[in-house]
């Protein structure tokens, strides 16, 4: 079955030394696997995930939710490039707008720079980012300088239309 593959893939990719650091960073296997299938799918340059990975880790130490786009276009089965607000309401345990931790449940099949970005994020202050709309994002270390991100984005976007 195509899922069998999966996994088989998986554990191909999943070498032992990088349990160890599973270890390391008080993560299980099951929680490592459901992050890295977040990082994956917010970070659409490869080059951001360690940093992406980064700032949702500190989310977690912080008892801070995640807020990740990526759970809410998986339970929408979406790929919007902006939520509404009415989206972020969704009833989901994978609502990560509205429930602290990780989900149940990877929501997709992650690749290897996703997992090392879980295992090797980056060590940053940041606690938020907003996509520019050219795959890349723009990382905030306050909600203020991420308020002023998002505007720097609405128009950036505005002057493209016109």
């Amino acid at each position: 079955t195509i899922a069998s593959l999966m996994v088989n893939q998986f554990h191909r990719v999943f070498a032992d030394s990088l349990r160890q650091r599973l270890d390391e960073l008080d993560l299980s296997l099951h929680q490592a696997v459901t992050l890295a299938s977040i990082v994956e799918r917010e970070a659409v340059a490869v080059e951001e995930q360690p940093i992406i990975s980064g700032v949702f880790q500190r989310r977690l130490k912080l008892n801070r939710r995640l807020e990740s786009c990526a759970t809410i276009n998986y339970v929408l089965g979406t790929n919007k490039k902006r939520l509404t607000y009415a989206d972020l309401e969704v009833d989901s345990p994978f609502n990560t707008y509205r429930h602290h931790g990780l989900p149940p449940s990877p929501i997709s099949n992650p690749g290897r720079t996703a997992i090392l970005a879980v295992l090797y994020p980056a060590e940053t202050e940041y606690l938020y980012f907003v996509a520019r709309g050219d795959g890349t994002h723009i990382f905030s270390r306050t909600n203020r300088e991420h308020e002023r991100a998002k505007r720097q984005v609405k128009l950036a976007q505005r002057m493209q239309t016109n």
